[in-house]
């Protein structure tokens, strides 16, 4: 999966200090896009999957989302169009 520029990015966010990469693996550079609403700040991104990816999903493949602590972020997760329009099933 790779990041793409997300359409009105506000920032981009690299690896958090002390981040090491020998022992912590490569940590990229992303493209964020600042969405202020009534619950505060959403940080949005976008990501384009590989052939491989996208063949594994057809197949009965699973999307997996880590997150780092103890305690779970609310997330958003959806699908968009070329231009960055969330697409509806």
């Amino acid at each position: 999966m790779q990041n793409v520029e997300i359409a009105l990015e506000t920032r981009k966010i690299g690896a958090p200090q002390n981040w090491d990469v020998e022992t912590m693996g490569e940590c990229v550079t992303i493209s964020v896009r600042d969405e202020p609403t009534s619950n505060g700040n959403v940080m949005t991104t976008a990501w384009r999957l590989t052939d491989d990816e996208i063949r594994a999903l057809r197949q009965g493949g699973h999307l997996i989302i880590g997150v780092y602590g103890v305690n779970h972020p609310v997330l958003s997760l959806g699908i968009a169009d070329k231009e960055g329009n969330y697409a509806v099933g």
